[in-house]
């Protein structure tokens, strides 16, 4: 028999948990697709694979979010390794179009949301598609002026590849909205 005192405790732990919960993700998790439309053609390294993408991925009252993961992934199985940029807002002075050599303008320096980062896509055995991810905990908030729902992301070959569709890279962003 389960004595009061343990009950008890349990409920507080369990009330504790559950208030631990929300705290973190106040507004509820959100999945966002990624879907760059690529070539069906030869990219060079330091390629952007699909340009810019603009991805709506906040609330209207909030404009932030805490990042949690991104993945990516190649429906006909490319293992090249990409470098993903996420900008917090428009980064109006770099160049990130399909098929052409990326650019940093330093002006856009200022407006990464974290560190640039690389997935390098596998294939799960007995899958010919390949996926790869990254996963951290950082704080997000569009910076444009006025705000948006928007964060921007930039997807860059470091290798030569040739996608094999134009819908070849698929992905998502999951992160926790505010309120």
């Amino acid at each position: 028999m389960i004595s009061k005192a343990a009950l008890a405790a349990f409920f507080c732990l369990a009330a504790s948990v559950a208030w631990a919960q929300s705290a973190v993700t106040p507004g509820g998790d959100k999945a966002v697709s990624i879907a760059p439309t690529v070539q069906n053609a030869a990219y060079s390294a330091s390629n952007s694979l699909g340009g810019l993408q603009t991805l709506s991925a906040f609330r209207l009252s909030a404009h932030s979010g805490i990042f949690n993961r991104l993945w990516l992934g190649s429906k006909g199985g490319s293992t090249v390794a990409m470098t993903v940029y996420v900008f917090d807002a428009n980064p109006t002075n770099s160049t990130c179009t399909d098929k052409t050599a990326f650019s940093l303008a330093s002006a856009d320096l200022a407006k990464l949301a974290f560190a640039p980062f690389v997935i390098t896509p596998a294939a799960p055995q007995g899958a010919t598609q390949t996926v790869g991810e990254f996963s951290t905990v950082a704080s997000l908030a569009n910076a444009d002026s006025p705000q948006t729902t928007n964060i921007y992301l930039c997807i860059v070959a470091n290798a030569s590849v040739t996608p094999a569709s134009t819908s070849d890279i698929v992905g998502a962003l999951l992160l926790s909205q505010n309120n």
